[in-house]
């Protein structure tokens, strides 16, 4: 029978004993855990001493409980904080309605005369493909980076520009956002060597 090898591979340095590795291990969580025991153990062994089986039990329980819920809440899995901004894009331009097919601006919010039309219950004016719902959702920036289209990302912030609308996160009025933060972390990659 061979070692058995874990998911993360243990670098030049590290101190591994029965697979676990010592320059990894949250330690905060050890004496967590080694503290909880004390309190369960402790408490319990005062409450039994007293000769009331019935306390110690419900103490030991509730106890046990208590510290697993605060173990969980403070040792859990946390998720990793997300460079990206913003951390959800909005389905729409800003103050525009997904109607389910598209993007449509039922207050208008355009700051432009002659920019991007108001909509009415008889007149229905996508964004991005004027009585056709237009290409331009959430969705279609999610799948242009992915994509590394920047004449796609360009398209979405020439639209934006035209109609006089933002976009949080991609077209503030002035700036193609995502286009930036796009070029910005392919900079990045090449300069580290990494790919994106």
């Amino acid at each position: 029978m061979g070692n058995a090898q874990s998911s993360k591979t243990a670098a030049s340095g590290d101190i591994v004993i029965l697979g676990v590795n010592l320059n990894t291990v949250n330690y905060w969580y050890v004496f967590y855990i080694l503290f909880s025991i004390a309190v369960v153990a402790g408490g319990s062994y005062s409450l039994y001493s007293s000769a009331t089986l019935g306390k110690t039990i419900i103490y030991a329980v509730g106890a046990s409980l208590v510290m697993v819920f605060f173990g969980m809440r403070w040792f859990g899995n946390i998720p990793e904080k997300s460079n990206v901004w913003p951390p959800t894009i909005n389905t729409c331009p800003d103050y525009l309605t997904h109607n389910g097919t598209g993007c449509v601006d039922y207050l208008g919010v355009s700051s432009q005369v002659g920019g991007f039309p108001k909509s009415t219950k008889t007149t229905v004016q996508y964004f991005g493909g004027s009585t056709t719902p237009g290409p331009y959702t959430s969705t279609t920036v999610n799948t242009a980076i992915t994509a590394a289209d920047t004449g796609r990302l360009q398209a979405i912030c020439d639209a934006c520009s035209s109609g006089g609308l933002t976009w949080e996160g991609i077209y503030d009025g002035d700036t193609c956002l995502v286009l930036n933060r796009f070029q910005a972390t392919k900079q990045f990659a090449k300069a580290t060597k990494c790919t994106p």
